[in-house]
């Protein structure tokens, strides 16, 4: 029968102590968020409204200003996140929109007091938002007049010459 081959057992390293480290102030980027800083956000780009995003987030609606006032280096970083969480609630405005405009949304069709039925109705007044956002140059509502050659539009001078007396 074969013999197995015996490993050699590894010695024990003697325990490496770690050098006391100095606290480093931290930057802006590395700064710990406040706990709400995460909910907050979140909330803000479902909503887009700041008052339902603090109490989303279990804060007083004035609780962000209170913290940049003490905290003015994150300034950026908050103003850059409030325009993300905005936006992408924006995004969902607009999903939104163009759904109702597009499948239309089920109204219930009653009569004679008892509900008979639904119909789908359409938003034509979304899908002309949708087009004025999508192609403004050809479906806004506001149509620029200029004068010849692009120049601005200047009412003709009337040349009147009012003359005042004695008796007029």
């Amino acid at each position: 029968m074969p013999t197995k081959k015996r490993t050699p057992a590894r010695k024990a390293r003697p325990a490496q102590r770690a050098a006391p480290r100095r606290p480093q102030q931290k930057s802006a980027t590395e700064k710990k968020l406040p706990r709400w800083w995460s909910a907050y956000f979140a909330a803000l780009a479902k909503t887009g409204n700041r008052t339902q995003a603090a109490a989303a987030a279990k804060i007083d609606r004035s609780t962000p200003a209170k913290y940049l006032e003490d905290n003015p280096e994150l300034k950026e970083q908050f103003a850059a996140a409030t325009a993300e969480a905005i936006d992408a609630a924006a995004d969902l405005l607009e999903q939104e929109a163009r759904r109702r405009a597009e499948e239309g949304v089920l109204e219930p069709v009653y009569q004679g007091g008892k509900k008979v039925g639904t119909i789908r109705r359409y938003s034509d007044t979304l899908l002309i938002f949708l087009l004025n956002g999508a192609r403004p140059e050809k479906y806004r509502h506001r149509h620029e007049l200029t004068g010849k050659g692009g120049a601005p539009l200047v009412p003709p001078v009337l040349n009147v010459v009012v003359k005042r007396g004695r008796g007029a």
